[in-house]
């Protein structure tokens, strides 16, 4: 992970992640 660009960002790019995981099941 990269805090220093920005927490939010980081979040949001994991939120992402997540919810594609979820639908590709």
């Amino acid at each position: 992970m990269g805090m220093r660009s920005g927490f939010r960002n980081e979040t949001v790019f994991f939120s992402f992640v997540f919810f594609r995981f979820f639908s590709f099941f």
